[in-house]
């Protein structure tokens, strides 16, 4: 069965600066998001589902927070720093691989989250094989993929094997597929654009008046 990777998340270098260290736990800084209302619907609709999933949870819970985690990585990637987009890959790897481990089912719904995971970390250039900065999330989701019978596909329009682009889980979601440049900023991007976004005085403001605390 799958394995989590989170402790290898907190240790990542875009990861590190979207949460503040409070009893030695990480804790990620959601107050951010209570400006921008559009992103914010994105990123809690998988939080509220995601803090609530372990030990017991139904099936249609899990499948609920892996597609609105979907929703918000392909709506948010490229607008927010994109240490909240890898946390968001993990947590929905997370969810996925506990619905697998705790349910064995539904085969065809944790392949596609998986191959979708496994497609998006390498688009996004976070996966292994030299590129920066590796997700855990990746190699746990190839193996959930395979487990749950997804993974390699034959290409209709070739004949050959293909890994899987994630285009199913994004069709569950009710997302459209990616532009071929899609890519979340890097971290100098975001900082550059800080004014854009007003990520950077936000964060100031929001931990001079203790937000969260």
């Amino acid at each position: 069965m799958g394995t989590r990777h989170e402790d290898r998340l907190w240790d990542d270098p875009d990861v590190k600066a979207i949460y503040d260290l409070r009893g030695g736990q990480p804790i990620p800084r959601l107050a951010e998001f209570n400006a921008f209302p559009e992103q914010a619907d994105l990123m809690f609709g998988f939080v509220k589902r995601d803090v609530q999933n372990g030990t017991g949870t139904p099936v249609s819970d899990y499948v609920e927070a892996c597609l609105a985690g979907v929703r918000a990585v392909e709506g948010l990637a490229g607008k927010i720093h994109p240490g909240w987009i890898k946390f968001l890959l993990c947590q929905i790897d997370r969810n996925n691989s506990l619905l697998w481990d705790q349910h064995g089912q539904p085969a065809d719904f944790v392949a596609a989250i998986a191959e979708w995971l496994v497609s998006t970390i390498t688009r996004f250039g976070w996966g292994p094989d030299g590129n920066s900065s590796p997700l855990g999330s990746h190699s746990n989701s190839m193996a959930v993929a395979a487990e749950a019978g997804g993974g390699l596909h034959v290409d209709p329009s070739t004949g050959l094997m293909k890994y899987g682009d994630g285009s199913g889980a994004r069709r569950l979601a009710g997302v459209a597929n990616p532009a071929a440049s899609a890519h979340p900023p890097s971290s100098a991007t975001v900082e550059s654009e800080a004014d854009e976004y007003g990520w950077d005085a936000l964060s100031r403001r929001l931990k001079a008046a203790g937000a969260g605390d």
